[in-house]
């Protein structure tokens, strides 16, 4: 009588299956040949419950209705459910609704949408990143990134040390390899024909790109994918950083690549992430822009170019994903989690029945670009796919990585292979998933 409307709520998740809908809180469960009706609403239900109840909860709330069978009469029964958002509650109206149509089985095995079509996305979650999700559900470069991240990299078979965690990480006797062969380099001659790698344009290098790019036309054709404003200011910036930053930065430096870095280099780097610093203090310094900025560095970028490069990754591809809230990177990760939902619904389904967040599996991809996690040769690879095509390609890769890697239920369930482990935590699917990648960008 005197209590708050949010007292007489409980929290729940809703999980669908071939027969019914379960609340799992409360173990009720709702036989779907039983239900009746999925409800919206206008205005407050009669019920004295939602006298207290605020506005922006009406547009927010579903009532189901279904008949209690099993007895002499038939019962009517109902629940109300209230979801976050708006855009939330017409989503599961919408899929209610495709389960009426086409029946639980085809809503969960995805078959509801025309062959080859990709269900339009609401604006569940999407916000500012709903041009990106268009973008990258159009991009064709899933087939090219499922074979590059197959192609060898290196001469050679590598070995797989072992870390204080347990990772497997690739060693390679030489160094960090860029593999170069002559056919590659007769590809660019033959293409250039006596023209600049400034005069291809995009069409005639989206195939050279995908055959493999020497060294000195990756310093030729990167640059032309990012042109800040301010990129020749490091001088004039880097002593301007905060102290506690400065501090973060010659803690994380020891940290990044040291067998790949000669002293000048992590000077380089030290003088850049300074400047980034001073010039965007919102942002200031996060972990993982050490290992973005230290690409560029050890290919051998001019310190303006590696300037360049790190505003470019920070700011256009990845906005936000460094802040101190990390704002951006929930946005991306609610995009990319539609897109799974849409492009591999069988992987989705395994993330939720296992508890594997999806917050968590892609945070090296989006953070760092995996420059902190694969070896070099490979992040560089990726990096040929992602400068150029931009946000949708971080998007296409990952879920290449997920239909190419990601634990099969038989995996999970059962007692796994020698090479995949048997999973019996979330962590451990998350840690077999990292390893199969490693595994498959390196061998």
């Amino acid at each position: 009588r005197h209590g708050k409307f949010e007292d007489a709520l409980v929290k729940t998740r809703l999980k669908l299956t071939r027969q019914s809908l379960s609340l799992q809180s409360g173990g009720l469960s709702v036989q779907l040949k039983e239900l009746k009706c999925v409800e919206g609403h206008r205005e407050r239900p009669a019920s004295p419950i939602f006298r207290t109840a605020e506005r922006d909860v009406v547009p927010r709330l579903i009532t189901l209705r279904w008949n209690q069978t099993g007895r002499q009469l038939q019962t009517g029964q109902y629940a109300h459910l209230i979801f976050s958002t708006r855009s939330d509650a017409r989503a599961f109206t919408a899929g209610m609704d495709q389960v009426r149509q086409h029946g639980a089985g085809a809503v969960l095995a995805g078959r509801c949408r025309e062959d080859g079509a990709v269900a339009e996305p609401t604006a569940w979650q999407i916000e500012r990143g709903r041009e990106r999700f268009v973008a990258a559900r159009r991009s064709r470069f899933i087939a090219q990134l499922r074979e590059a991240l197959q192609t060898f990299f290196f001469p050679g078979e590598p070995s797989l040390a072992v870390d204080e965690a347990g990772t497997a990480l690739p060693s390679y006797p030489s160094g960090p390899l860029l593999w170069e062969d002559a056919d590659m380099h007769m590809r660019w001659l033959e293409s250039l024909s006596g023209r600049s790698v400034g005069e291809l344009t995009q069409e005639e290098l989206k195939p050279l790109i995908a055959a493999g790019m020497p060294l000195k036309y990756r310093h030729q054709v990167w640059p032309r994918y990012f042109s800040k404003p301010g990129a020749d200011e490091v001088e004039s910036l880097h002593h301007n950083a905060p102290d506690d930053v400065s501090h973060q930065i010659e803690l994380d430096l020891p940290r990044t690549h040291p067998e790949l870095m000669a002293e000048e280099q992590r000077s380089l780097l030290r003088r850049v992430l300074n400047a980034y610093a001073a010039r965007n203090a919102v942002i200031g310094y996060c972990q993982g822009m050490n290992f973005l900025a230290m690409v560029f560095v050890i290919l051998g970028f001019p310190e303006t170019t590696v300037f360049a490069g790190l505003c470019y990754i920070v700011e256009d591809l990845l906005p936000g994903c460094h802040g101190r809230s990390l704002e951006g990177y929930v946005r991306d990760a609610s995009v990319l989690d539609v897109l799974v939902h849409h492009l591999l619904p069988e992987v989705h389904q395994q993330l939720d029945a296992t508890d594997v967040s999806l917050n968590m599996l892609a945070l090296d991809h989006f953070l760092s670009l995996m420059a902190g996690k694969w070896s070099f040769a490979t992040v560089v690879r990726l990096w040929d796919f992602v400068l150029p095509e931009g946000s949708p390609a971080i998007f296409a890769s990952f879920v290449a990585l997920l239909e190419l890697y990601f634990p099969k239920p038989a995996e999970i369930a059962a007692g796994g292979s020698e090479a995949a482990p048997a999973c019996e935590s979330p962590a451990d699917v998350m840690d077999s998933f990292r390893r199969a990648c490693l595994r498959g960008v390196t061998e």
